[in-house]
């Protein structure tokens, strides 16, 4: 690993800038979901939902602001090739093990980040 990627510093207009894209998407989402919940003795509107949250992603182009967020966190990180003939982040993702999203029904079960810290 390049030393200078060992300790990568952000200024708070930075994560503030960050944090509110985060905090529209979560608690949007949150605010969604909590729309929709039912009493156990009323039916829960699935189509609607999933219409709703169809909307909400593609309209407020979450996807984009995700990879926008990816972006500006990768910003700092030095890239320069290793003897591998790759990068830090590219190294460290396909050490990562992540199971992506490949076809309809497919999902992976959230690991927690508590594990790196004291939560």
């Amino acid at each position: 690993m390049i030393e200078k990627n060992k300790m990568i510093s952000y200024s708070w207009d930075e994560i503030v800038s960050m944090y509110k894209e985060l905090e529209y998407m979560v608690v949007s989402l949150d605010h969604l979901i909590s729309w929709f919940a039912v009493p156990k003795d009323e039916e829960f509107d699935e189509r609607g939902f999933e219409k709703e949250l169809t909307d909400f992603i593609c309209n407020s182009r979450i996807p984009d602001r995700l990879s926008y967020l990816r972006y500006l966190l990768k910003l700092k990180i030095d890239d320069t090739a290793g003897d591998d003939d790759m990068g830090d982040m590219e190294r460290a993702m396909e050490n990562a093990n992540i199971q992506y999203w490949e076809k309809p029904g497919d999902y992976v079960e959230w690991e927690s980040l508590t594990d790196l810290y004291e939560i």
